[in-house]
């Protein structure tokens, strides 16, 4: 449904606990636990906002968003438990994700597999795989810092599995690892 607004809530273990498929949602300060997806933003729902919500143990993504012209901001993924979840998984496009942590996640902290979106002051750390990657093109990707991610061979704290980078842009990010040269 469209237009709803959810504030200090807890969810544990559940599937999708905070399923989002409407428009012009609000989700703030919510914590969830133990859970296959923690926040997920179905293909249908454009135009949500979520604002200083945790996922915590969380099997196959903290957050997982597949609709476009989402914003995240100031979001926790901590701990998501299989070696393929993300702490944030973008699927959809034109998304923005601003000032949100991602640690100690078993696969990414941040992972970008569509087209367009924004990935702006975002934290990334100690995450089993790559802090922050990305494989679709025209995302931004500037102004995040991500320490002591992956292994500096296979994964790394930046990792752009485009050759090139493919048109997308790297810029003012903080790392010690990337994957290829025009991460900035």
């Amino acid at each position: 449904t469209d237009g709803n607004r959810l504030v200090r809530n807890t969810a544990t273990t559940c599937d999708g606990c905070f399923e989002i498929d409407g428009d012009e949602n609000r989700l703030i300060r919510n914590v969830v636990f133990d859970a296959a997806v923690g926040f997920w933003i179905g293909p249908a729902g454009e135009n949500n906002r979520l604002l200083h919500n945790v996922a915590e143990s969380q099997y196959a993504a903290g957050f997982l968003i597949q609709g476009a012209a989402n914003m995240l901001i100031k979001n926790e993924a901590i701990d998501t438990l299989f070696e393929n979840g993300a702490g944030f998984a973008v699927q959809g496009e034109t998304n923005e994700l601003r000032r949100n942590i991602a640690t100690d996640n078993a696969g990414e902290g941040f992972s970008v597999a569509a087209a367009n979106n924004r990935l702006l002051g975002n934290v990334a750390e100690d995450n089993q795989k790559s802090g922050i990657a990305v494989s679709g093109t025209g995302n931004l990707i500037a102004r995040n810092r991500a320490f002591g991610n992956g292994d500096g061979v296979q994964f790394f704290d930046l990792q752009d599995d485009n050759r090139n980078c493919d048109n997308n842009t790297w810029r003012q990010n903080k790392f010690d690892t990337r994957s290829v040269d025009c991460i900035k």
